[in-house]
């Protein structure tokens, strides 16, 4: 839609989407753990992790 992936892809980044889920305190904890479970499986450097939407 917006080609975001496809530009930051292109330039080494790495592109993560969650679920759509209500937004209340337990989601936006869940939503804190993702660099981490990205970092478990891409070498990425968790001091440049930047969200969108």
């Amino acid at each position: 839609l917006t080609g975001l992936t496809t530009e930051a892809t292109r330039t080494g980044f790495v592109v993560v989407y969650a679920d759509h889920k209500q937004l209340n305190l337990s989601t936006v904890e869940q939503l804190g753990m993702i660099p981490g479970q990205v970092a478990k499986e891409w070498c990425i450097d968790e001091t440049r992790v930047y969200a969108t939407g």
